[in-house]
């Protein structure tokens, strides 16, 4: 199956003031999505999602431009050898970060197109079903006040989801918001704690975040994530070793080598990467391995459009370490609306997907309608009246 052209299709929507999301930086203005297209001999076509996109989504059509050149006429069924070509060409620049994330849109957009030409879901090239179904969480919580994030764990629960994680703001309030949190979830559902520092302007300290698990593992977290920078394994082994509390991280990491680094160093007790980040299917299946050998869950994280709710969720089908799949739970124009069959969440799980390929479909109404612009709202916007701790340890 001949490739025949790559596009690159960027989205954009601001929520409207009501909507922005906090975090511990600052604000979540709107959503910004870098999707790729690629296209075959026949008429078939595969999407793909660079997670980064979200961040410099002007940076992203240049890259993929420049990648593409090298899979025109290319068999898309070589999804490996195309993956390898890929990152052998780019390894003298891109052996972290950027590269990576356009590297693995290309890699899911073939999976996906593959699938479509075999008339069968993703999750069936990557070894057909390893759980009969994924369990999963919402991903939201994006608030100061224990109201608000009542409200959504309640909405969370009525459309079957029994686990529900919120991001800490303020690290004085740990304690009580996730005692009323617990409270009102009950002792069966599952409450997962967000510090948010991998992106954080500025970290807490050490002596902050031992702080804030003291506070919280009264409660009974299920994992706590990202208490540290992303490139502070040490941090993240030391408090490891010093509570009580399943400690999760590595959502930014891009390569084998920094997931090695958080399994090695013993510095998670839950490993999260991201296909939209890490090299696509085709690496996020290595790190999995690693992870599988050292006795480590793997929860995918997923904190973009369609294709990267999907893309996790058909690789957590199909990978053996997978525990949860993390669903995101801040509304978006261009995720569910993409789908071509809802999601079945049943008991706090995910039925496979029944459509072929990823079981996305991106229309022209969609793409006009949400067509990005300089202006649009970026996942992330620092805030410098947003109080920050010092750093020191």
């Amino acid at each position: 199956m001949q490739i025949t052209g790559i596009e690159t299709i960027l989205l954009g929507n601001d929520f409207p003031p009501d909507q922005i999301q906090r975090w511990n930086g600052g604000a979540i203005r709107g959503w910004t999505a870098a999707l790729i297209r690629i296209h075959a001999k026949g008429g078939l076509s595969g999407l793909g999602e660079a997670y980064f996109g979200g961040f410099v989504p002007q940076m992203i059509p240049p890259a993929v431009a420049d990648l593409g050149k090298l899979l025109m006429g290319e068999d898309a069924f070589r999804i490996g050898y195309l993956w390898r070509k890929l990152n052998h060409v780019t390894r003298f620049w891109n052996r972290h970060g950027f590269g990576k994330s356009v590297i693995a849109a290309i890699d899911i957009a073939l999976y996906d197109l593959v699938a479509k030409a075999l008339h069968v879901p993703v999750y069936q090239l990557l070894g057909g079903l390893c759980h009969p179904r994924m369990r999963t969480y919402a991903s939201g919580g994006c608030s100061e006040s224990l109201d608000v994030l009542i409200a959504e764990l309640r909405r969370a629960r009525e459309a079957g989801f029994r686990a529900f994680k919120w991001r800490l703001i303020d690290p004085s309030q740990a304690g009580p918001l996730m005692a009323g949190l617990r409270e009102e979830a009950g002792p069966e559902f599952d409450l997962m704690v967000d510090l948010v520092q991998g992106s954080a302007p500025q970290p807490w300290s050490r002596s902050t975040v031992l702080e804030v698990v003291r506070a919280i593992e009264p409660y009974r977290p299920y994992f706590l994530e990202e208490p540290f920078a992303i490139d502070d394994k040490d941090s993240y082994r030391e408090l490891r070793s010093r509570v009580n509390c399943a400690i999760a991280g590595g959502e930014g990491v891009s390569s084998l080598e920094e997931a090695r680094a958080f399994l090695q160093n013993r510095a998670v007790d839950v490993l999260q990467p991201d296909v939209t980040i890490a090299g696509g299917l085709t690496l996020c299946r290595s790190m999995a391995s690693l992870a599988l050998a050292e006795h480590v869950d793997v929860v995918m994280h997923s904190w973009g459009a369609a294709v990267s709710q999907m893309a996790n969720l058909h690789f957590s089908l199909a990978n053996p370490s997978s525990t949860l799949v993390e669903y995101c739970y801040v509304p978006s124009a261009f995720r569910e609306d993409l789908f071509t069959e809802p999601l079945q969440i049943v008991n706090g799980a995910i039925e496979p997907p029944r459509a072929e390929g990823l079981g996305i479909e991106l229309s022209d109404d969609v793409i006009n309608r949400y067509s990005y612009h300089a202006s649009a709202g970026h996942q992330f916007h620092w805030d410098e009246q947003q109080p920050v701790l010092a750093a020191q340890n």
